[in-house]
């Protein structure tokens, strides 16, 4: 994941069918900026989530918190631990589409 510019993150999720979820969000989290998509169900496994410009605009470098959550065929919520990854700086200052 970079600063300043668009982000499409493909992520894998193990333990649930995603094409069985409902109501998927993804949440990306850094200090006071918490940000929330809905990500689209590639597979079983996958999922796409897209990061626009004006968001990344606002990470900074160091790490952010990253989780998938949705809603199992029987109506219960799913969330997956939350991950840290860090943020690289992409090197243009005015950002980059």
């Amino acid at each position: 994941m970079f600063q300043r510019i668009a982000n499409a993150l493909s992520v894998e999720v193990e333990g649930t069918d995603l094409t069985k979820v409902t109501k998927p969000e993804f949440y990306v989290k850094q200090a006071c900026q918490f940000f929330q998509y809905s990500p689209k169900i590639v597979d079983e496994t996958h999922l796409l989530v897209k990061i626009p410009k004006e968001d990344a605009m606002r990470l900074r470098p160091g790490t952010v918190k990253l989780q998938f959550a949705a809603t199992d065929g029987d109506g219960n919520p799913i969330t997956v631990s939350t991950v840290e990854k860090t943020i690289e700086e992409f090197l243009k200052e005015a950002g980059y589409d």
